[in-house]
């Protein structure tokens, strides 16, 4: 800003046309808040340079609850790769789809599927069932379909090995 120029500062008010919803979680409190001594006393053309104008300490939110927790473990080597892959249902879910790209020159898969859900009569393995399937860009997918989980039912895991 040149000398001799007026500062302006326009303010604004909204005044709300319907009550705010509720949060979607608790809020948090922030800790430790410092506000910069030029801004705290309306005189920011004390500063010199940039300066922060605020500082403080907030916690971080709680991660989201999922339904489904999926842990996984994936070993690439010289000639081939291993995989394993368990889900865990925090709630009932049906029609669950896991992708794994195997990228341009998988061959040998040597997948197994165990656990999850109980085996009832006239009701698929619980743990599903895969294919291996094309990509439209090359290279392979491993899809691994799971007809259903619940709470309660042990982890459906995917474990195999595969070659470059």
């Amino acid at each position: 800003m040149a000398q001799g120029e007026a500062r302006q500062f326009r303010t604004a008010s909204v005044a709300p046309t319907s009550p705010l919803p509720p949060p979607s979680r608790p809020p948090f409190h922030i800790a430790d808040a410092h506000i910069h001594s030029p801004v705290k006393q309306f005189f920011p053309s004390k500063a010199d340079g940039p300066f922060p104008l605020l500082s403080y300490a907030a916690p971080a939110p709680p991660p989201p609850a999922l339904p489904l927790s999926v842990s996984s473990l994936l070993t690439c080597g010289a000639v081939g790769g291993s995989l394993q892959i368990s889900l865990t249902a925090r709630a009932e879910l049906t029609r669950l789809v896991v992708r794994v790209p195997l990228g341009k020159g998988a061959s040998g898969l040597n997948v197994q599927v165990s656990g999850g859900a109980w085996v009832e009569a006239g009701k698929p393995s619980g743990a599903g069932r895969w294919d291996l399937e094309e990509k439209a860009e090359g290279g392979q997918e491993l899809v691994w379909r799971v007809a259903g989980l619940r709470t309660g039912d042990r982890a459906a895991t995917l474990q195999g090995t595969y070659l470059w």
